[in-house]
């Protein structure tokens, strides 16, 4: 059984001997580490194939562009 509270995930779960342990889980703070570099950057709700930082993100365009003249 698992609860969800405040950002962090609280299982339940029976041991053998029948005692109760209850463990928090965090998720990890609202941090992601960029795809390409693997700097650390705050993540978004929605990361549509991936998270990306602002300069990788630049240095893709900028190729893109360039190979596309």
């Amino acid at each position: 059984m698992t609860f969800f509270m405040a950002r962090k995930i609280i299982s339940v779960r029976k041991t053998p001997s029948g005692e109760v342990r209850r463990s928090k889980i965090k998720t990890g703070g609202g941090v992601a580490k960029c795809a390409v570099c693997g700097k650390p950057i705050k993540k978004s709700s929605r990361p549509f194939g991936g998270y990306i930082c602002g300069n990788c993100l630049n240095t893709a365009l900028k190729l893109s562009v360039l190979v596309s003249q």
